[in-house]
């Protein structure tokens, strides 16, 4: 035995409006199955393109991280290179300095014992001895 849908069980105002409800239900169930696939297949594109976008950019982004620090590392060895150049100049530099200091105290040196032998004359004046006296006749 066949069981009556529910309905079946109310009598129809006409005949033929049990049958269009049926049909018109079947069509609001396909309508929206139809719709439901549509919309998935959209969303489904949609969450595919930020998804390749964020790919793309973190590549770019990795990539620009990666020229960063190969660009640190560059400037890190010039700056070492540079250091060390500095330190080797200082290292001249104190050089330098101390013997401008020594030659500065020999200057002095020198010029006190110039000054000294300034003050003593060089040509001592000798008495006059009776050899040199001119004789007179």
């Amino acid at each position: 035995m066949m069981r009556r849908r529910r309905h079946a069980r109310l009598p129809p105002a006409s005949g033929a409006a049990g049958g269009d409800t049926d049909a018109l239900q079947t069509d609001i169930m396909r309508f929206m199955s139809i719709i439901g696939l549509c919309l998935m297949a959209v969303f489904a594109l949609v969450q595919g393109i930020p998804v390749q976008e964020q790919e793309v950019q973190l590549e770019d982004l990795q990539r620009q991280l990666e020229q960063g620090r190969k660009a640190l590392t560059d400037i890190e060895h010039v700056s070492m290179q540079k250091e060390q150049d500095l330190s080797e100049l200082s290292g001249r530099l104190l050089n330098t300095q101390l013997q401008l200091d020594n030659s500065r105290t020999t200057i002095e040196m020198l010029k006190q014992r110039t000054q000294q032998s300034a003050e003593q004359p060089i040509i001592k004046k000798r008495p006059p001895s009776a050899a040199a006296k001119p004789v007179i006749k």
